[in-house]
């Protein structure tokens, strides 16, 4: 199976980069956003299913909007079918700056669709987890793995109607959207060992051995 780094040209001119955030069932990455009084931290078994805790009075949300590091699992006829695909730190840095250069980042809907779009809600927090630099991943996301190079943001939500759709489960995380350019992945062991932590490393492996085998 192909696996391909996400790219995005910088300029506000092209095309490329995150246009709007839909407020999913099941985010790509598998990381469910909290709301704004969420304490406890999940058990093992919770990892990807994080339980909300609920503060109407301030009904906030948190969440991951693109993992760093992490295979996310695709499928394009384009592509070659089913692929991973990875955003890199840098990347990411590069797309959360044009999201907000553009003035994006209050273009929120439900499950992509955009004829169902949130018109009271307003992004107030955005920001990289950057350890070495002391910005931690918050506590709500203790006990799940969040690379350095992950965007994290806090939204505002006005409106008692997605409030309630929130509460009820119908939605449990955030989902980026846009375009993107895609770059194929040489499975080397010098691009592997300064990009990919170690569970990827071994994942690519497999998966470039398995190619090997099938030729």
């Amino acid at each position: 199976m192909k696996v391909f780094f996400v790219e995005i040209d910088p300029d506000a001119d092209d095309i490329t980069g995150v246009d709007a955030i839909g407020l999913v069932d099941v985010p790509a990455h598998l990381r469910n956003f909290v709301t704004f009084n969420e304490t406890a931290a999940p058990k093992e078994e919770d990892i990807f299913e994080q339980k909300f805790e609920f503060d109407d009075d301030e009904q906030i949300v948190r969440g991951v909007m693109i993992a760093a590091n992490m295979m996310i699992k695709r499928f394009h006829p384009e592509m070659g079918g089913e692929h991973y695909v990875i955003f890199q730190p840098e990347v990411i840095d590069q797309i959360r700056h044009k999201y907000h250069k553009l003035g994006h980042q209050n273009n929120v809907n439900l499950h992509h669709d955009p004829d169902d779009t949130v018109q009271q809600i307003y992004m107030f927090e955005s920001y990289v987890i950057d350890r070495e630099s002391g910005v931690n991943p918050p506590e709500w996301l203790k006990g799940q793995r969040v690379d350095d190079g992950s965007w994290v943001g806090s939204y505002k939500i006005e409106d008692s109607e997605t409030w309630n759709r929130i509460k009820s489960g119908e939605v449990a995380g955030i989902s980026v959207e846009g375009w993107f350019g895609h770059r194929e992945a040489n499975v080397t062991r010098s691009e592997m060992s300064s990009t990919l932590t170690k569970q990827q490393r071994e994942q690519l492996f497999l998966l470039s051995r398995t190619v090997e085998n099938l030729k």
